[in-house]
């Protein structure tokens, strides 16, 4: 498989199974710096990884709710804290 093909097979995968960057490399076990590489062409896949998506699209075809059961669920958005508290603070209101 060209490095094309599989970044092709990857952004189709992610499109069709509404996956975001960060679930599709939870998916693939790897960082979301490899995966952006990846799909931007700039890293070849390793033989495993290329196994794997295959893998992973044979699943989707036979198995889907197999595959389902194996893609991380969606990770709940933070919202950062606005400013910083201090020590004294953050020991308050655990008291309280």
């Amino acid at each position: 498989m060209t490095q094309i093909k599989f970044t092709a097979d990857l952004l189709a995968l992610m499109s069709r199974r509404g996956l975001c960057e960060a679930r599709a490399a939870d998916l693939l076990g790897v960082p979301l710096f490899t995966l952006r590489k990846w799909t931007a062409a700039q890293r070849a896949p390793s033989a495993a990884a290329v196994r794997l998506l295959e893998v992973l699209g044979l699943l989707e075809a036979v198995a889907p709710a197999l595959l389902d059961a194996l893609t991380p669920a969606p990770v709940a958005h933070v919202e950062k804290v606005q400013g910083k508290r201090s020590r004294k603070q953050i020991s308050l209101e655990r008291i309280t």
